[in-house]
């Protein structure tokens, strides 16, 4: 694998490539590489500084696929970088440039993360060429990427089908790549694209019998409908002799049941208290049906509690204190140990319950005093919207992708993403794509934009 160094200069960040003594430089490639914009190639400068040689490349602003994809990947995110890779290789071909002359590898392939546009490094040495199979890329990519579980990932079954059935081809991968991005429709248009077939569906004749109404019929109808409804004749009018009977034997019914139920009904009488419940009763306890006197529900003679100072009434009305227990851990979590009334104990809490005490750091962006908590492993930093955790959109200076806050543990870290404008901690530049530990009270700056970092 070859070594690559990155190096600052002025806005830019430049990927740098020491040829080395022993290595031929390709002319041919290089004068592709310099006298054409290849798509899909990142730009490169060939500089010589008195017997070293140099190859740079522009990677302002950009971030590799690996660092694209450390969050899980989605559909339109995969097929499109992937379909991009492919392109980018069929491109090369176009100038001469082969597969073995590319670095087809994710810490060095780097992608726009407004577009998924992929700018590949093109490397014209002619000794120590890299041997590089795009179908086991494609494949490490597939295997090991964290896909979005929100949406329907039957299109990475599409993707393993076709890298399983051992006949690959790049150019025929892109073909299915662009179909589960585009869907079927270049292939299968549905029958109602064609416009002829509009045009008869549209044309077609429809049934007299469907829409043409006879007006005249309809009048008529109205006439047989309406005059009749004029002169109903009157219901009969029934005597009321006939009625009565019927109304009579309602009522006798009536009378019947009520009489029924009078007849058998038995007579109310007060029921007198049961000896033997009352015998049972508690003193104190107020018994449905019952008079709620105390002083009746007393025995005669009150028993005194030895060493008790409360009268007999007072002893009865006393609330008895509740025993001490403990509850018994089911799996719910460390036991809570209570006391008399409630308190006198303190309750035990397991690390579970710890996790609120737990160290939160921020930023505390200095222009308005706003406060962002890092609440990500990764917290990403920029002005893409659609990329970042903290969206910084009212700053020009600020890259789109421009730093990430690394929490390890305990410990924090910033690193530089290729950003134009630099990334400063505590007033000195950091090198991009370079871990720097941060500490509560770091004085971060990104562009021309100040932040504190800190921990409560």
């Amino acid at each position: 694998m070859r070594e690559f160094t990155v190096e600052n200069n002025g806005v830019n960040t430049n990927l740098v490539y020491e040829v080395k003594e022993k290595e031929t430089v390709d002319s041919v490639i290089l004068g592709m590489m310099e006298n054409n914009r290849i798509t899909g190639l990142l730009s490169m400068t060939y500089t010589q500084m008195d017997t070293k040689k140099y190859l740079k490349y522009n990677i302002t602003s950009k971030v590799t696929i690996e660092q694209f994809f450390e969050r899980g990947v989605n559909k339109e995110k995969l097929t499109r970088c992937l379909s991009n890779i492919l392109a980018a290789v069929s491109n090369a071909e176009d100038y001469m440039i082969e597969l073995c002359d590319l670095i087809i590898d994710i810490k060095y392939i780097y992608v726009d993360i407004r577009n998924c546009d992929i700018d590949i490094i093109c490397v014209p040495i002619a000794e120590n060429k890299t041997d590089c199979n795009l179908e086991m890329f494609v494949k490490n990519i597939v295997f090991t990427s964290k896909f979005d579980q929100t949406e329907n990932c039957d299109y990475v079954a599409k993707i393993i089908s076709y890298l399983n059935s051992g006949a690959f081809s790049a150019s025929e991968f892109k073909k299915v790549l662009d179909e589960i991005l585009n869907g079927d429709e270049r292939r299968n248009a549905p029958a109602d694209n064609n416009p002829v077939i509009k045009r008869e569906k549209q044309a077609e004749p429809v049934l007299p019998s469907e829409t043409i109404v006879d007006a005249s019929r309809l009048e008529s109808l109205e006439e047989r409908q309406v005059i009749p409804a004029v002169n109903i004749p009157q219901a009969p009018v029934v005597p009321v002799s006939q009625v009565k009977p019927e109304a009579d034997k309602e009522k006798k019914e009536k009378k019947s049941l009520f009489g029924f139920l009078k007849k058998n009904k038995e007579p109310k009488t007060e029921k007198k208290p049961d000896k033997k419940a009352k015998g049972m009763s508690v003193p104190g306890m107020v018994i449905p049906g019952q008079e709620s006197d105390i002083m009746v529900l007393q025995p005669e003679e009150p028993m005194v509690i030895p060493g008790s100072q409360l009268n007999p009434i007072q002893q009865q009305l006393q609330p008895r204190k509740q025993a001490n227990y403990t509850q018994i851990d089911g799996n719910f979590g460390e036991t809570t140990v209570l006391g008399i009334d409630g308190m006198g104990e303190t309750t035990v809490l397991g690390l579970d319950s710890m996790e609120s005490y737990r160290t939160r750091a921020y930023l505390i962006r200095i222009k308005n005093q706003e406060k962002k908590y890092i609440d990500k492993e990764i917290y990403r930093i920029g002005k893409e919207n659609s990329f970042v955790d903290y969206f910084i959109g009212d700053n020009t200076a600020i890259s789109r992708s421009h730093a990430n806050v690394i929490t390890k543990g305990m410990e924090y870290f910033i690193i530089d993403m290729n950003s134009k404008n630099h990334t400063y901690v505590n007033g000195i530049m950091i090198q991009p794509n370079v871990e720097t530990k941060i500490e509560p009270g770091t004085t971060l700056r990104l562009a021309d934009e100040e932040f504190v970092f800190n921990v409560e």
